[in-house]
């Protein structure tokens, strides 16, 4: 799978249409999801076991949603569904704290949004809520 990805990255540097650029962003991100479902598989068994570690590293959130889009753009295309991600987040704005987990999260709920719906739109939407306090 690092081989598929390591070479789709290549190819996206190349000179290519605008189509083929477009499909090879979505082989790339699905790609990537794969990893993703591979490396979940892993974490599973590092639940069990009482051994699973959070990563806290910058990340831009956008990246996250344009493999959002560009991998459920494609699967709910094949099944006749729209697709829209609406987010009142900056473009630029990072975050601090697992992207891999993040991303897990919004695929499992999307993935379950296109097996179980059978007509009509899927929609997320993205806000942010600053300076939300806890009480001990």
């Amino acid at each position: 799978m690092n081989g598929v990805l390591g070479t789709a990255q290549i190819l996206l540097k190349t000179d290519l249409s605008v189509e083929q650029r477009k499909h090879l962003k979505t082989l790339y991100d699905s790609g990537d999801h794969m990893m993703s479902l591979l490396n979940e598989i892993l974490d599973y068994s590092k639940i069990e076991q009482g051994h699973i570690e959070l990563d806290s590293h910058p990340f831009p959130l956008n990246s996250i949603i344009g493999s959002m889009h560009s991998v459920y753009h494609t699967l709910c295309n094949e099944k006749g569904l729209k697709f829209s991600v609406y987010s009142d987040i900056e473009d630029e704005r990072w975050y601090q704290g697992d992207k891999a987990r993040l991303r897990q999260i919004l695929f499992n709920l999307l993935n379950n949004a296109v097996k179980f719906t059978s007509q009509g739109n899927i929609e997320v939407y993205l806000s942010e809520k600053v300076g939300v306090e806890r009480n001990t």
